[in-house]
């Protein structure tokens, strides 16, 4: 099936695009014969107001929002899902005949994987970030009954700012590594280069039964291979990614994406990215 007019077109912007949406959009599309596109776009934080006006212009049906731009779009949108409103970042634009709706399926994507492999009721979980993402698994920890929540951010005034406004605790960055719980979760971008270090002290994984790490990665991280060698419960980014990228696919398709199909699209990915 090749591209047309009447192709539908959807995109992701970033400051730093990746190809793992583009690998699991593009091949569902062709499996269950969609006459669909998907295209990944670097924007920078300067040009996020004209990348909005252009999904409207253009007739975009949806458009994947990874960081930085996770807060800051909410100011450009028509309207904003009650989930979205209350994690209070968006990561996934619909538009619908010109009316552009800004969702969080991140918080979708992390409750499963929490059901799916952690039981976090009455847990102490430390994460560490303070952008979009954290704000979601922040959410999804509180609404699977997660008992306390500490926030830690390298820029400890942002930290400082989103734990009082969600009504969490913070823990300065240099004494991130004093506290043990249950699960230790990473919400930041450290990791994405093979080169970057591990976040935090091994003898400070080890005082933690799981770990999750968002970072979207062909390669594991420092976190997730400490974690493993450990024999820690491990929730890889590329998991999550994988959960609100079904939820994502359904909202612009209609469709439900089969798990098996998402599947050999990541075993595809992290082949050609390896």
């Amino acid at each position: 099936m090749g591209i047309t007019r009447d192709t539908t077109v959807c995109i992701s912007i970033a400051s730093r695009p990746g190809n793992l949406g583009a690998t699991i959009f593009n091949d569902a599309f062709g499996e269950l014969s969609l006459d669909y596109v998907y295209k990944p776009f670097l924007v920078e934080e300067r040009d996020l107001k004209d990348a909005v006006k252009a999904i409207k212009a253009l007739g975009i049906r949806g458009c994947g929002v990874s960081m930085p731009h996770k807060i800051k779009i909410i100011e450009y949108l028509d309207e904003i899902d009650d989930t979205a409103k209350k994690v209070g970042a968006i990561n996934t634009v619909v538009n619908d005949q010109g009316i552009l709706k800004g969702y969080n399926t991140d918080y979708e994507g992390v409750k499963r994987l929490l059901t799916e492999n952690y039981d976090v009721k009455d847990a102490d979980v430390i994460i560490a970030g303070a952008g979009g993402a954290a704000r979601a698994i922040i959410q999804a920890l509180k609404d699977n009954g997660a008992k306390n929540i500490f926030i830690t951010n390298r820029n400890e005034e942002k930290g400082r700012a989103l734990a009082e406004e969600l009504g969490i605790a913070n823990v300065p960055w240099k004494d991130r590594d004093s506290l043990s719980g249950e699960m230790i979760i990473n919400a930041t971008p450290v990791g994405m280069k093979e080169d970057d270090p591990c976040i935090f002290e091994k003898k400070t994984i080890e005082k933690f039964k799981a770990v999750l790490d968002v970072v979207v990665s062909s390669h594991d991280t420092y976190l997730v291979k400490k974690a493993k060698e450990a024999g820690k419960i491990v929730m890889p980014g590329i998991k999550m990614a994988a959960f609100q990228g079904m939820v994502q696919f359904k909202l612009y398709t209609g469709t439900e994406i089969p798990m098996e199909m998402v599947e050999r699209s990541i075993g595809k990915y992290l082949t050609t990215n390896g």
